[in-house]
């Protein structure tokens, strides 16, 4: 992909990893009784049978497109996973059975709340775990891509504020997110409590919020174009309101293992919107999250 051979309008990817994935075999061998794991790498070397993703990874990464930071150490809440499995659920256990977890409300309604959704800490049981996890996971973000992860965005946007020392104090000092996060929900509560974050500001434990208030999601969509031209209103939006434009896009728009197309016909979307972006702002910087992060801390801080 080919948008310019100037530097400063080099793109930058924050690529937002989840370090690990479920070892099924040894999980079903517990009879559903301990959660174990194995590193994002190893779930990669067995899918596709060689390490050329990794390197490709690994090749952008250093060209500085690509900049991988932590997202958890698996998109899952596990304990809640395997109390489905233990308790006999046929959907979850088909799932496992097929090698996957993650089953949305349009299928299953049952779950009375989201199965990718890590850190939606139900007691101290959860937070012990989840304190473990991430962890964990950061080792792992650290021993693979060789360094530190400065920067973290919970799955699905929901977290406690319990945790954020936990983070801090492994290194992480930007939170990734959108305008609201999402707080924890308890057995009993019916409803969410959310609270907003102003993008720049210090948390307690000293962390600048970083805010997502663009999107690029042609997946979703059947009109790609206009999602370009939505995603091009909203950065003006930003820039108007003297804001960086921060846009959240996910891998299923850049992948095509099952569908060839969606990988081709979004990556000629992607280059159409970036080359629109410099030509409407020439001026314009690209950052990774870090980046940004830091720029906000030389800035107010």
């Amino acid at each position: 992909m080919r948008i310019s051979q100037d530097s400063g309008k080099k793109i930058r990817f924050t690529y937002n990893n989840v370090s690990a994935n479920p070892d099924f075999e040894k999980i079903a061998a517990s009879k559903y009784q301990t959660y174990y794991f194995e590193p994002f790498s190893q779930t990669h070397n067995r899918y596709f049978g060689s390490e050329a993703g990794l390197e490709y990874l690994s090749q952008f990464h250093k060209s500085g497109i690509i900049f991988p930071q932590f997202h958890g150490r698996e998109h899952l809440h596990a304990p809640f996973w395997l109390e489905q499995l233990r308790n006999g659920d046929k959907v979850f256990l088909k799932a496992f059975q097929l090698r996957f977890w993650g089953i949305g409300k349009d299928i299953y309604s049952k779950p009375l709340r989201n199965i990718q959704a890590t850190f939606d800490i139900r007691g101290e049981s959860d937070l012990l775990f989840a304190i473990k996890a991430l962890q964990e996971g950061l080792s792992i973000h650290k021993s693979i891509f060789e360094e530190e992860s400065k920067s973290f965005i919970p799955n699905n946007y929901i977290w406690p504020p319990t945790l954020n020392k936990t983070i801090f104090n492994a290194g992480v000092r930007y939170l990734q997110g959108m305008k609201k996060q999402v707080d924890p929900k308890s057995e009993k509560e019916e409803k969410r409590s959310y609270s907003l974050r102003r993008a720049g500001h210090e948390t307690q434990n000293g962390m600048i919020n970083l805010v997502r208030n663009t999107s690029f999601e042609p997946s979703l969509y059947n009109d790609g174009h206009k999602e370009i031209k939505k995603c091009l209103n909203e950065i003006q939006t930003a820039f108007f309101f003297k804001q960086p434009a921060v846009i959240s896009t996910h891998r299923i728009n850049f992948v095509g293992g099952l569908v060839e197309s969606n990988r081709t016909n979004n990556l000629k979307l992607f280059t159409t919107l970036v080359k629109n972006i410099i030509k409407k702002w020439p001026e314009v910087e690209f950052m990774n999250s870090v980046q940004l992060g830091d720029y906000y801390r030389k800035l107010y801080y």
